[in-house]
């Protein structure tokens, strides 16, 4: 897509009066150019051993009996994933042109093996449900009179309640059709013609209505969840609605690519501020580990490479951060199926242009091209001193709630009344000291 192209979609999205009347509150204030943030997940647990935390053991890793070793790039290390896969030649390329936007965060204490609970705590700093995801914190705190401010697409959307979230659906008819800019005739069974989907609609909240918490008599957490899910209807997709181009808007599908460019355009029109993304599926390798693990990190590599090149193209990539993360980690030996199980140690990743608002956000310096944290070389967790990030019995360990304390740093947010309200009660650990890293032990 060419600028004038996206500009295009930009203004029918946001910035022009082609919008119907019911995004005309959208169009009040002024289009939101601040930091933008995407929580990309990859569910199942992906094997830090394999990615930027990696080990030149046999007996941990299945690439080191074929011969191939841990490689660098700039002040990151990572897994020969480059030698697999139909994709894997994407993998090598992705570390040298992409090596100084990474912060890698090994040695991160789960606190549990359960999917989950380390799917929560990775997405909110805490095991327990009630803390809100930094999707949902950030679009509350700066994006909360934005049309769509906390976007979710088949991935992590846990409601905290401090912010509605607007669920995007997968195909292109539904981003075409379900937004309501294009009187469409269904061409398949994927999808409906609007007059079906508004009287749909009408009986869904005619339902709502009839379920008033003012009437129901339910508990009043129940309350909540209700008046939640009557928001989040009433603010749905609609809030991207607008005169985007039909043949074009096809293409955004279910894929990766589609999802992305969804988020990317809805940050680029001004109109959302946060998007959980799900990426590639299925890490959870219980079995045939190297068969089903080794394959998927050339696609993802090509992914996340995608998601970088479509934001510099939308305008957007300097104002962006991405934390890429899973779930659990993996243990580091195979079991009697070859596959690896759960571990209780993972890794993830900030992502950041360099010289970009984000790093203007914190004002130290180039914050990537390193790792910080450490496991022990049997991938065990490692208490580290804060000041110093070296191994030390009476030190802390990295957890999730570090990593979002970082994430709401880097997005301005560290001082706002909700961040505040939504503490963690760990120790401080500075992820985001530029002088200080933990080069991987391989």
């Amino acid at each position: 897509m060419n600028r004038r192209e996206f500009l295009k979609l930009a203004a029918a999205a946001g910035m022009t009066g082609l919008l119907p009347a019911y995004m005309q509150k959208a169009m009040a204030a002024d289009p939101y150019t601040g930091p933008v943030f995407i929580d990309l997940e990859f569910p199942g647990g992906i094997d830090q051993s394999c990615n930027t935390d990696p080990r030149n053991n046999s007996s941990i890793n299945g690439w080191r009996g074929d011969g191939h070793s841990a490689k660098t790039a700039g002040g990151i290390t990572y897994a020969p994933m480059g030698e697999y896969g139909s994709d894997g030649g994407a993998v090598d390329p992705f570390f040298s042109d992409y090596h100084d936007y990474i912060l890698a965060i090994n040695g991160i204490d789960l606190e549990t093996n359960a999917h989950t609970v380390s799917k929560v705590g990775a997405h909110t700093g805490k095991k327990s449900e009630g803390y809100p995801g930094a999707a949902e914190l950030f679009a509350a705190a700066v994006g909360s009179d934005l049309k769509a401010p906390w976007l979710v697409m088949r991935a992590f959307d846990d409601n905290a309640g401090l912010q509605s979230l607007t669920r995007v659906g997968d195909s292109g008819s539904d981003f075409r059709d379900l937004i309501g800019n294009v009187d469409a005739t269904p061409t398949g069974d994927d999808f409906m013609s609007l007059d079906s989907l508004n009287v749909l609609n009408t009986a869904r909240m005619d339902r709502l209505a009839r379920l008033n918490p003012n009437n129901s008599g339910l508990a009043p957490y129940s309350e909540r969840m209700l008046e939640q899910l009557k928001e989040s209807r009433e603010n749905s997709v609609q809030a991207l609605s607008g005169g985007f181009d039909e043949n074009w808007l096809n293409d955004l599908d279910g894929s990766f690519e589609g999802r992305s460019q969804k988020a990317l355009l809805a940050f680029a029109a001004g109109i959302s501020v946060s998007a959980d993304v799900r990426g590639v599926n299925d890490w959870d390798t219980h079995e045939q580990h190297d068969n089903e693990a080794y394959k998927k990190f050339g696609r993802t590599a090509r992914l996340i490479r995608y998601l970088w090149e479509r934001a510099e193209e939308y305008g957007v990539a300097n104002r962006l951060l991405v934390r890429v993360l899973s779930d659990v980690g993996r243990k580091p030996f195979y079991n009697s199926k070859n596959g690896k199980d759960h571990l209780n140690v993972g890794h993830c990743w900030l992502m950041m242009k360099p010289g970009g608002l984000i790093e203007a956000n914190i004002g130290r310096g180039l914050l990537t091209n390193r790792t910080i944290g450490m496991s022990s070389d049997d991938h065990g967790k490692v208490k580290l001193n804060p000041a110093t990030m070296q191994p030390d019995g009476n030190g802390s360990y990295v957890r999730h709630a570090h990593v979002q304390r970082a994430v709401r740093r880097l997005l301005g947010i560290e001082n706002n009344a909700l961040s505040m309200n939504h503490e963690f009660g760990e120790p401080e650990i500075d992820l985001l000291n530029p002088a200080i890293s933990n080069p991987v032990n391989v």
